[in-house]
């Protein structure tokens, strides 16, 4: 269930989700489908995410995402941070968050911006310590743009594509530092 959202003469057609109702099902599908992921197990992780995020309790949040990686079959595993990526964001939508991929700003590109009951979450994934996703956070003003809808909270995510999950994080809120 598509929408046509624009005609490019030279290549066809882009094609878009009507409604978030339909997004949010069609990703979940996609986590239940393409990497075979327990209906049963992707109810708890959804669980776990959104009540990680509704009480600001990463590490519930963060432990689902990991048992989600856990899930996906070896031979689907790709080394780019982009696949990581495309996995959370896809989960994300799956569990009815409202978040946005490669969010512009006027100097750069955050990786995802989650907004959930008057907080913001901006989140970076890297191949480097999360401090350095921080860092780049700060440096190039992702959560400037967000200041004036609730909290922010910066996320830098380390990704280990040796054991192909998310190996640590670093939370920055209003001038507190946490690092798990």
């Amino acid at each position: 269930y598509l929408t046509f959202k624009k005609k490019i003469e030279e290549s066809g057609y882009i094609l878009d989700y009507p409604n978030k109702e339909v997004r949010d099902s069609f990703s979940q599908i996609i986590l239940l489908g393409t990497y075979n992921i327990d209906q049963t197990a992707e109810s708890g992780i959804a669980l776990d995410i959104l009540m990680g995020f509704q009480d600001g309790d990463f590490d519930r949040a963060f432990a689902a995402m990991n048992r989600t990686l856990a899930a996906i079959p070896f031979n689907l595993y790709d080394e780019k941070e982009s696949y990581y990526h495309s996995v959370l964001l896809t989960l994300l939508w799956a569990c009815g968050l409202d978040v946005q991929a490669e969010e512009r700003g006027s100097r750069g590109m955050a990786d995802l911006v989650l907004k959930h009951k008057g907080n913001v979450w901006i989140m970076e994934l890297k191949k480097a310590p999360p401090e350095v996703s921080l860092k780049q956070i700060k440096d190039r003003g992702y959560a400037e743009k967000y200041r004036s809808e609730g909290n922010v909270t910066l996320a830098g995510i380390e990704i280990d594509s040796g054991a192909r999950n998310f190996k640590s994080y670093a939370l920055e809120k209003t001038g507190q530092s946490i690092t798990h």
